[in-house]
């Protein structure tokens, strides 16, 4: 902190109808988030920022919208120094809803369904691994009936791209039953 930090001015702006914005070093760094609120809930765009510690880089982390306080529709996580879509779905009654996409630079490295918040449906993950100078990838393929497990399934890896994951030979397969597990087949 320089000699003359203490004078400067808190940039907060805080309302129960309208916009809000909060901002880094109790008011007087760069911007964290910015909100609307209506009523006194948060209510219309949300956007949340990071700043890396190291390089200080300021960017937009994530975005969505709030409807009467709960969050609703399309939320948007970006990756490091805001580069690139990192995470994309959406939320339904403040519940996460629908296809999750996860990506890892340019490609696509997962995707989850939910239902009224729970998993359910078919979900697919990228298992990546390095030992020495070997390089391996797994496709999971989980299937979910409220949140609940009922199989899992582990292919081999042949391609994946910014919109599609493309799944190899059945390596393996596991079943359960109340989220145990039941029986496995190689």
């Amino acid at each position: 902190m320089g000699l003359f930090d203490f004078l400067k001015k808190n940039k907060n702006i805080e309302n129960d109808n309208g916009l809000n914005e909060t901002y880094y070093d109790n008011g007087k760094g760069v911007l964290f988030e910015k909100f609307y609120k209506k009523n006194g809930k948060l209510d219309g765009l949300y956007e949340f920022y990071d700043v890396c510690i190291i390089s200080g880089h300021h960017h937009l982390k994530r975005i969505g919208k709030f409807k009467n306080g709960q969050k609703d529709g399309v939320w948007k996580e970006y990756g490091y120094k805001g580069k690139g879509l990192h995470k994309v779905g959406e939320f339904k009654n403040g519940q996460k809803d629908g296809v999750w996409k996860k990506w890892g630079g340019d490609e696509l490295i997962g995707e989850v369904n939910y239902k009224e918040g729970m998993l359910h449906g078919i979900s697919i993950s990228i298992d990546a691994l390095r030992v020495g100078k070997i390089y391996s990838k797994s496709v999971y393929l989980n299937k979910y009936k409220n949140g609940e497990i009922l199989e899992k399934k582990s292919y081999g890896f042949v391609k994946a791209d910014k919109n599609e994951i493309i799944l190899g030979e059945l390596e393996w397969e596991t079943f359960f039953e109340n989220g145990k597990w039941i029986k496995r087949n190689n």
